[in-house]
């Protein structure tokens, strides 16, 4: 550089303005670069300049729940084995038809025929199955510690559904904004109301005898005691949190579309109450084994299930090593999102993706259909979601005790639910809707007596 070129740009960086305008080029120059896309990636968002896209750690603990940290496939192994336990059988359909149908008919009964929102009746009736699952507590519904617990998960969904800065980059968690602290009160309230659970069992607990799922756990827990896969007090309380959490909004949100896409179909909706007549009958609520006799209540479950995924970027996945898909470079630490909604309204593997059709799912004769490899609502592989059973047994039987036990339809003057989803913390939701509800069975059946 000769001396009037370094005379030239001393006098330029004299200025305060120009320095300040070489520092914005900068900025610019290097937001840019943070945002570029190299040869080979595949189409997806860019992200935000230095930010980049969303990561989340605050209800995981730091990383310690059932999809993150070294432990996860233990966790999954041991929370699977937990939740098949509870999944089938007499224990899933006495929690339901017993102890939580009852409370649910009567709230239902209790309108006398006038509108009420659907999904804020669904929400207690699936509140009284998981907690009594997980935590071996059959609630009433006007207890406090069950309209704490309801409350706290509505809060979180709230807080965590809003977002901030530290959904993208974890280093703004410390910055002590509004938001950040209303999320962490938010998970310390959740967590600290799994501990006192899993703390009373660990009392309580005898030798042999599981009656929940956190008493199951913790048997395990002991039994690990002292190998390299040994949980932890945070495995537990994580594990715990993924189980009720995961299964609490998905099978809300799934019998809410139910409702709403049978009260549109009331074609659908006769037939599957036939169907219930014909196998089941009026005098006993149903129960699992009646499952393979009614095909057309399952394809209507499955067609819902399809026609709007309730989960539809599925769990954020991460690549461990630098690879292709379809051509594409996935450079190693990428976060993969797998489209299942995509997936699931694609023309290539389903006729007329946006129409409702159960029958999709049934052979010519009205059986049910072998598994489509394109329909993977619970996911797929190794961490595909280990409350697949349960949710489809819990999904089964209030499903079909809700249509036995009523029918539902539109409002008078109001329309019929809006089929158009809305989407809040990466879940498919129904915009809220009325119902009116007639009792079918005015009687007690066998299970209530």
């Amino acid at each position: 550089m000769d001396y009037a070129t370094a005379e030239t740009i001393q006098t330029f960086l004299s200025s305060p303005i120009n320095i300040f305008m070489v520092l914005i080029a900068f900025i610019l120059i290097a937001a840019l670069w943070s945002v570029r896309r190299p040869a080979g990636l595949p189409p997806g968002p860019r992200g935000l300049p230095f930010i980049g896209n969303i990561r989340v750690d605050l209800l995981s603990e730091g990383g310690h729940n059932i999809t993150n940290g070294k432990k996860w496939k233990a966790m999954r192994k041991i929370g699977y084995k937990a939740v098949r336990n509870f999944a089938s059988g007499h224990i899933l359909e006495k929690i339901v038809t017993k102890e939580a149908f009852p409370d649910m008919k009567k709230a239902v009964v209790d309108k006398n025929g006038e509108p009420f929102d659907a999904q804020s009746i669904l929400t207690l009736f699936v509140y009284k199955v998981m907690l009594n699952v997980c935590f071996g507590h059959n609630y009433d519904l006007d207890d406090a510690e069950f309209k704490n617990i309801m409350q706290v998960t509505k809060d979180m969904n709230a807080v965590f559904g809003n977002g901030t800065l530290a959904d993208f980059e974890p280093i703004f968690k410390y910055i002590p904004t509004e938001a950040v602290r209303q999320m962490k009160k938010m998970s310390n309230t959740w967590l600290t109301f799994i501990q006192s659970k899993v703390d009373d069992h660990r009392m309580n607990m005898q030798k042999g005898n599981v009656s929940d799922v956190v008493h199951d756990v913790l048997k395990i827990q002991v039994e690990g005691q002292g190998t390299d896969q040994a949980l932890t007090d945070v495995n537990v309380r994580q594990l715990l949190s993924d189980i009720f959490g995961a299964a609490i909004d998905t099978t809300i949100n799934t019998i809410n579309w139910c409702v709403a896409y049978l009260v549109n179909y009331p074609d659908v909706q006769a037939k599957v109450q036939k169907g219930i007549d014909d196998v089941i009958g009026k005098d006993r609520l149903p129960l699992l084994s009646d499952k393979a006799k009614l095909p057309y209540c399952e394809a209507v479950i499955l067609e819902v299930m399809r026609i709007r995924t309730i989960a539809p970027l599925n769990l954020a996945r991460e690549a461990l090593a630098n690879t292709t898909i379809g051509g594409y470079n996935i450079p190693k630490g990428t976060q993969i999102w797998t489209n299942l909604w995509k997936l699931h309204m694609d023309e290539e593997y389903w006729k007329e993706p946006e129409k409702f059709r159960p029958e999709r799912f049934l052979d010519d004769e009205g059986n049910a259909q072998k598994k489509q490899e394109s329909y993977i609502p619970f996911s797929a592989g190794r961490r595909m979601c280990i409350g697949e059973v349960l949710a489809r047994n819990e999904v089964f039987l209030i499903f079909t005790c809700l249509f036995q036990q009523f029918t539902f339809s539109p409002v008078e003057g109001k329309g019929k639910p809006s089929l158009d989803p809305t989407f809040k913390n990466l879940i498919a939701r129904c915009i809220p809707y009325d119902v009116v509800a007639k009792e079918r069975i005015s009687r007690q059946t066998d299970s209530e007596a």
